[in-house]
């Protein structure tokens, strides 16, 4: 199990959803979490500290990150969750539509990055920020043009933050779901054959469907965002995240550049849950990958097996990591 006890964790969008989900993950899994939301639906009753606050502000963020920093809070993970949905043709989408999901898709973790980088900086010892973005990101939908757009911001813009502190150690690391199981994927359903007809597809809407049948969970992507912030993942020059999309489905897919493949005999899976199960991947060219196995193999990719477990495959993982030259070096 992947270890948080003794580090601190901020969450935003931890009223529901993706964002509920990774801060009580953090917490089961040890960490100390700050959690933020702008409105907190059940009263904000958490076993973890609770910050009302609106991302989208910048003097809210600065005001509320520097409180946090002189009582003597600290930060070794960021998680940006927080997002909004403002659905539309662009010529009937409104300033204030347009305005309101950059604000919060974007402008916000631009202010939470903006106010926490200081520290991050003088902790000394590296730290983590992992933004949930979304396949909109670089898969055009009709009718949500300002979200892909602020989300393939984010995506640009977290990337351009882990170039900046990759000497000082922090990893930053995107996480593209497709559909997912939450209250804002609910609310696009139009009734209770919602979740089929998002598995199913709507080619009318150049919008494929879930080959396996299955929409991703809160959970899933908890999953994910835990595992790259945890404290055992080193940096490196040469990791590409990317989130992968064949047929809508969720998945993130971790490039780490090899001699030779990894080799693993069965299923692998790295987390702590069996629900969630992973295939170790490889390709010709020595570099391997983890895969969720309820998304299609990208092409190119092959599932390679060896009689290594869950624990073996960490270990190996953790090896790769630590033989590729670190970032700041």
């Amino acid at each position: 199990m992947m270890d948080f006890g003794g580090r601190t964790v901020w969450v935003t969008g931890a009223g529901q959803g993706i964002g509920r989900a990774v801060a009580d993950l953090f917490h089961a899994r040890g960490a100390i979490v700050v959690a933020f939301d702008r409105h907190w639906h059940d009263g904000g009753e958490r076993p973890y500290r609770a910050v009302t606050l609106d991302i989208a502000d910048a003097d809210a963020v600065a005001g509320t990150c520097e409180a946090l920093f002189a009582e003597g809070t600290r930060i070794d993970a960021l998680a940006n969750v927080a997002g909004i949905l403002r659905m539309g043709p662009v010529e009937a989408m409104t300033d204030a539509d347009w305005r309101d999901t950059f604000a919060v898709n974007v402008a916000g973790p631009f202010h939470m990055m903006r106010a926490v980088i200081p520290a991050f900086k003088n902790g000394g010892s590296g730290g983590a920020i992992v933004s949930v973005s979304s396949n909109a990101a670089h898969v055009p939908r009709i009718g949500m043009a300002a979200y892909g757009a602020s989300k393939a911001a984010l995506t640009s813009l977290t990337m351009t933050v882990g170039l900046e502190l990759a000497p000082y150690g922090v990893r930053c690391n995107v996480v593209s779901p497709g559909s997912t199981d939450t209250p804002m994927q609910r609310a696009l359903w139009s009734g209770p054959d919602g979740a089929a007809k998002t598995i199913q597809g709507n080619p009318g809407q150049h919008k494929l469907g879930i080959p396996l049948g299955k929409l991703a969970t809160p959970r899933d992507v908890a999953e994910t965002v835990v595992f790259l912030a945890s404290p055992r993942r080193r940096p490196h020059h040469a990791r590409r995240p990317a989130g992968g999309r064949r047929g809508d489905a969720w998945a993130l897919i971790l490039f780490v550049s090899r001699n030779d493949p990894m080799t693993n005999d069965q299923y692998v899976n790295p987390f702590d849950d069996e629900r969630h199960d992973f295939l170790a991947l490889a390709n010709d060219a020595g570099q391997f990958s983890l895969w969720p196995c309820f998304a299609a193999v990208p092409e190119g990719w092959t599932a390679v097996f060896g009689p290594a477990g869950r624990a073996a495959c960490l270990d190996h993982i953790e090896a790769a990591w630590t033989d590729l030259t670190p970032a700041a070096a």
